[in-house]
């Protein structure tokens, strides 16, 4: 892959600045690279992947960060810095749709897609509210007892008992999970 060619003359050319053939070649994949994105994003945008699109950015500017860490070397990889906000844009309102079209039937689904919604465009609509109210309905209550033991002993093998369980499931951050009693409350 092009950009894990980057990667390995980034590292070729740190090691001796002057290596003629990783010049050379990084001139040569620096162009295939804004090549293969244009044609990968008009792809993902004709079929509606515009998270995808967003993600293909992602990895250019991310090349072209790499790029400018190696010393000396002008290579530029076009890319149209309008272009992830543009793709962004049209992520965050087809994920917003989505979530329309999922809601009252399925909260977990629509909170989902909301938050994937806001995540591409902080702000978007009401997208935030929406996913609120929507988690606030798919979420699960669990009661978790509080353990008890007999003597010194089972009563702390008890409470060990107990929250080893409780920290496996908050260890999960389980964004779907309220868990409730034993003495804490709203842990996850």
């Amino acid at each position: 892959n092009a950009h894990g060619s980057i990667e390995y003359l980034a590292l070729s050319l740190k090691a001796d600045a002057n290596f003629e053939k990783s010049l050379a070649l990084l001139d040569e994949v620096g162009k295939a690279i804004a090549s293969e994105h244009q044609a990968k994003v008009r792809d993902l945008e004709r079929n509606g992947k515009f998270d995808e699109a967003v993600a293909q950015c992602d990895r250019v500017v991310a090349t072209q960060a790499l790029i400018r860490t190696i010393g000396g070397v002008k290579i530029d990889i076009y890319h149209d810095p309008d272009e992830r906000t543009r793709f962004a844009q049209k992520a965050a309102e087809k994920f917003y749709v989505d979530g329309n079209s999922l809601e009252p039937a399925n909260a977990k689904k629509a909170a989902v897609a909301f938050r994937r919604s806001f995540a591409f465009v902080p702000g978007f609509k009401d997208a935030q509210a929406r996913y609120q109210k929507n988690k606030k309905e798919a979420t699960t209550r669990l009661a978790i007892p509080r353990f008890e033991g007999r003597g010194q002993n089972g009563s702390a093998v008890a409470q060990n008992i107990g929250e080893k369980f409780r920290n496996s499931l908050v260890e999960k951050k389980p964004e779907f999970l309220e868990i409730v009693g034993g003495g804490r409350e709203n842990d996850a």
